[in-house]
């Protein structure tokens, strides 16, 4: 399947093509500085269950009003504009795609968790850099993989062949490519840009999977909240939870955090509360990411499976730790080995110089004729050159002892002066047994 084919099929569904009445109103409204409280509320009346959603909103834990919001009015001033403006932005948009899911072959609930706390940790990590607007946030982080649910929901069969190769190692959006020739991040900037939404929000969709590093130091700081909300939620898919997407998720997570001056208390505390907030915000968007046994029971899953990363991790630390042990070890006997093969050639040097400076003497005296001065210094010629023939002996009798580095033990200088001492010592016992 190709880009184009898989471009003129999304252009051909009337649902993308044309977004929502609310949905349009809204943005006219996100778009135009001078829109007044009445205006958004006006739009909400217009729809019930958008009525309902957001006065769900205005009375959930995170607002934590004294009393309880019964008006759309009273929702507005108790949000603010803009949090209502971009709420009813996310909710529109996700109730507006999440249809004909019958043919889905995914866990939707996983999915929606991952939606949700993505959305989550975006406004909480918005608010720790004094970002102007929180809301904005939550909406990128929200609808960041919307281009997953497209393609997911048009082409069923193929996107499990894109799963299947993300579980064997290879980043989602490569696998995106070659089963569609295009990934998800440019299906959802495609379809947000056409409907005319703010463009740091679609900045985000079509960036939070960088290609390179390089990349990111000139992204919009919500691009880069999005990439680090994403880092710290849990995964779209169970089949994502390998070492590869952990390691690039870490290698990102440094990078982005650098670059937003975000210390690791601050990553924690986002990380302790994201699934509660994530919890809260299915309630009131009426997702349904599974009942409390079953979010337990995917943290479970995850823990474990980031359990058996770390054994292997651990695992392959202890393999790298002996290879370079090993190693250092070999260099250190090589080394030795060089300062032990320097002495032992000294000793050969010496003795074979000794062997034939006394052969020269005596051939010198023969030629002269000077036999009475071969008889006298003879006997000493010989002990000395005996002596030369026995400090060879015993040096390769030491050279034996090296004659497998695998045996060795690790030797050191010391032991260099040990070969010294060693022939020395041997030296003066048979000296002392031929007195």
């Amino acid at each position: 399947m190709d880009k184009n084919k898989v471009l003129g099929k999304i252009n051909k569904i009337k649902e993308l093509t044309t977004p929502p009445t609310v949905l349009q109103s809204v943005l006219d409204l996100i778009n135009s500085p001078d829109s007044s409280a009445k205006e958004l509320s006006d739009v909400i009346l217009k729809d019930p269950g958008l009525t309902a959603q957001v006065l769900r909103m205005a009375n959930s834990s995170f607002y934590a009003y004294y009393k309880k919001i019964t008006t759309v009015n009273q929702a507005v001033v108790v949000m603010g504009i803009n949090a209502v403006k971009y709420f009813i932005l996310s909710v529109t948009v996700l109730n507006h795609l999440n249809t004909r899911r019958e043919k889905s072959k995914i866990n939707l609930k996983c999915l929606w968790t991952h939606f949700l706390e993505v959305a989550c940790a975006s406004r909480k990590l918005a608010e720790a850099i004094g970002y102007k607007m929180p809301e904005e946030a939550y909406v990128a982080g929200i609808l960041h993989d919307v281009g997953i649910i497209i393609l997911e929901r048009e082409f069923p069969e193929d996107y499990l062949k894109v799963i299947r190769l993300a579980a064997n190692g290879k980043e989602l959006t490569e696998a995106e490519i070659d089963i569609f020739g295009v990934d998800h991040q440019e299906i959802g900037g495609y379809l947000t840009n056409y409907w005319n939404m703010p463009q740091l929000i679609c900045e985000s969709i079509t960036m939070h999977h960088p290609k390179n590093d390089s990349q990111i130091a000139a992204m919009s700081d919500i691009a880069k909240i999005v990439i680090l909300a994403n880092c710290i939620a849990s995964v779209p898919f169970e089949e994502l939870k390998t070492r590869f997407n952990a390691e690039r998720k870490l290698n990102l997570l440094n990078i982005v955090s650098g670059e937003l001056k975000i210390n690791s208390d601050i990553l924690m505390n986002v990380h302790r509360q994201m699934a509660v907030d994530a919890a809260s915000s299915a309630v009131t968007m009426n997702m349904d990411i599974g009942d409390a046994l079953e979010i337990l029971s995917r943290s479970n899953s995850e823990l474990f499976t980031i359990y058996l990363d770390l054994a292997a991790l651990f695992k392959e630390r202890r393999e790298l730790s002996k290879e370079i042990i090993i190693e250092e070890r070999m260099q250190g006997t090589l080394e030795s080995l060089k300062i032990a093969l320097a002495t032992l050639s000294h000793y050969i040097n010496n003795s074979t110089m000794n062997i034939q400076g006394k052969c020269e003497m005596l051939n010198m005296l023969h030629r002269q004729g000077e036999y009475e001065k071969i008889n006298f210094s003879l006997p000493a010629y010989i002990d000395s050159i005996q002596m030369s023939i026995k400090r060879i002996s015993l040096v390769l009798e030491e050279l034996s002892h090296l004659s497998s580095i695998d045996t060795l033990n690790f030797f050191s200088h010391s032991r260099a002066i040990d070969i010294e001492n060693n022939i020395k010592n041997k030296l003066a016992s048979q000296l002392e047994c031929i007195k």
